[in-house]
């Protein structure tokens, strides 16, 4: 195989000398690891202007190139942090340290830097270091951004750009690049995620060794659904995380082609995460970002508080730093004149990202870490990971209750604020979920009237499977002349936990007679026994009839029995693990 063929295929592996822990020992880059070269055949070459003897190196799957580099190189990733064997090679973990200026700030509009990562000035942040610490940076993950543009010059993303699984849906194309005078969002969604970390280059992302395919739909007057419906669905084979930093404004609009595009990308192992959106509203309410199989993001602002602007639900299921209550984010922007700015000397990046278009790709980036850490983690797995490490924030927070399992949960931040170092060892030893099991009502006729800013209307049902939730789905069918923004729809478990489906007081006719809300309000509880569910028009003005309802519960299926032998005469017991109540 020639050199040529070596940098086309990506496969080159890079000795630095200052990292070679034992004398006479050699240590080649692979993937942004090293590994310990062994009998390797020295052939002279150049190599980058760099002269010098090579290294030809064959083990268990890679044939790599490698080349003594001076001091210095962009290649050297930081001091050798742990050193064990890996098949035939030695596997040697490093320290990931952002060098990147703008990540540390100072800088004229951008004093605290990236805050959110590296908590400067005591705002919120997501506790990466100690992932980076022990190497978990994205490697051999793919990120897609289905956004309005993706940059693939740009400096801190084109080191971590794949063209071979992005795709322009807007154009029919394979260049995600900007079409559109106001396409820029996704290049800062793209930063976020997974910018180029450690390159001495503007920025860090969250995983800044993740690959990133950039996925464009258009918003301009051709935006048609079927773009998104196929972003969803591209490339889950290679793309196992997908962002998605938008949603329609409108509350109870249907869109059952997402919902239907995000579960078919989950079961072929592909994470997608969705904004919960901007607008003080339920999120609940919003199609996409109410499926089950979505991880739904809030905005936290670097005060620690929600942001004002963050939508919230029991469909809600982590919350990451956004804007609001202190700076922006900074990040990537679209090069030139065209993006959204404000770092002095910096025209390629700004300061001035936010929304839950931020706290997403912060969420992505970490899921990331968490599959690189254990890829055999589907969403389910990740949600898990999730639910038992992100961290309670804002704790004088009314709407804050601990469910029948002992989880804390509350609307507007889902299980809490993520801690991608907690994510990360979580993840390592975690063995991921048992399968799903799945169990309800079927649909249930209720066709009462809702008093019209009356009292509530209630129905009880029993549930007799005792798996451990995950979570729920509650259909509610509603009269063509209801108006769904002026009721409260509340769920409340055997165990006494009540999760808020629906929000009165607030905006949504609506397109449909039926919705389907879900919550993860309930994970972990035994949903053996009685729940009620109760709908009250808190506004009048509008009156309804309350046509039906359907519960569906999602667990995790019991774990299988094991055989145990007791030294009682040899006799052999079957035996159930059992989980804490």
């Amino acid at each position: 195989m020639s050199l040529a063929d070596l940098c086309q295929l990506g496969k080159l592996a890079v000795v630095d000398s200052r990292l070679s822990k034992q004398p006479g020992k050699q240590y080649g880059r692979w993937n942004e690891r090293l590994y310990e070269m062994r009998n390797a055949r020295k052939q002279d070459f150049e190599f980058f202007g760099f002269k010098g003897k090579g290294l030809f190196w064959t083990a268990s799957v890679v044939l790599a190139l490698v080349v003594a580099v001076p001091a210095g190189a962009l290649w050297a990733q930081g001091p050798v942090h742990e050193l064990y064997n890996e098949d035939s090679a030695k596997y040697v973990r490093t320290s990931f340290t952002p060098n990147d200026p703008l990540y540390t700030g100072g800088q004229s509009g951008n004093t605290y830097g990236q805050w959110h990562l590296n908590g400067n000035n005591g705002y919120s942040h997501i506790n990466v270091a100690g992932a980076w610490a022990n190497d978990y940076t994205g490697t051999g993950v793919t990120i897609g951004i289905v956004d309005d543009c993706f940059e693939t010059a740009h400096p801190d993303l084109a080191p971590n750009y794949v063209a071979g699984v992005s795709w322009d849906f807007g154009q029919n194309d394979s260049d995600p690049n900007p079409v559109y005078s106001a396409d820029q969002h996704g290049i800062s969604v793209a930063g976020v995620a997974a910018g180029r970390g450690g390159n001495g280059v503007g920025i860090t992302g969250v995983a800044p060794h993740a690959s990133l395919a950039g996925l464009r739909c258009s918003f301009g007057p051709d935006q048609t659904e079927q773009m998104f419906v196929d972003a969803t669905l591209h490339r889950t084979d290679v793309i196992k995380v997908k962002n998605h930093s938008y949603g329609i404004a409108a509350s109870y609009v249907s869109n059952p082609t997402i919902v239907t595009a995000n579960r078919t990308a989950a079961a072929a192992g592909c994470v997608n995460v969705r904004a919960a959106g901007n607008d003080s509203a339920n999120a609940n309410a919003k199609t996409a970002q109410a499926d089950r199989t979505a991880i739904a993001v809030a905005a936290l602002g670097a005060n620690g508080v929600a942001a004002s602007y963050s939508n919230f639900g029991a469909n809600v299921f982590v919350t990451a730093p956004s804007n609001g209550g202190g700076p922006g984010i900074t990040t990537t922007d679209r090069t030139g004149s065209s993006g959204y700015g404000g770092i002095t000397g910096h025209p390629d990046y700004t300061n001035a990202f936010g929304g839950t278009s931020s706290a997403s790709p912060t969420v992505a980036g970490t899921v990331a870490l968490i599959l690189q850490a254990n890829s055999n983690l589907d969403v389910r797995g990740v949600k898990h990971v999730l639910a038992n490490t992100s961290v309670k924030v804002d704790t004088g927070h009314s709407a804050w209750q601990t469910n029948g399992a002992g989880y804390e949960f509350n609307p507007y931040y889902g299980f809490g604020l993520i801690d991608a170092t907690a994510a990360v060892n979580y993840a390592l030893s975690y063995a991921g979920p048992a399968a799903e099991v799945s169990f309800g009502t079927g649909q249930q006729t209720v066709n009462q009237a809702i008093p019209d800013a009356g009292s509530a209307v209630s129905r009880t049902f029993t549930i007799t499977d005792t798996n451990r939730l995950e979570s729920i789905e509650l259909d509610i069918g509603l009269s063509s002349n209801a108006y769904w923004g002026d009721y409260d729809i509340l769920l409340t478990s055997p165990s006494g936990t009540t999760s808020k489906l629906g929000y009165g007081l607030t905006t949504g006719q609506g397109d449909s007679t039926t919705w389907e809300f879900s919550s993860a309000e309930f994970w972990g509880e035994n949903p053996n026994g009685q729940w009620t569910v109760s709908v009250q028009d808190i506004w009048a003005g509008y009156t309804g009839t309350w046509n039906s309802f359907e519960f569906t519960g999602y667990a995790e299926a019991p774990e299988p029995a094991t055989m145990s032998l007791l030294a009682i005469g040899g006799l052999a017991l079957l035996r159930r693990r059992r989980k804490a109540a």
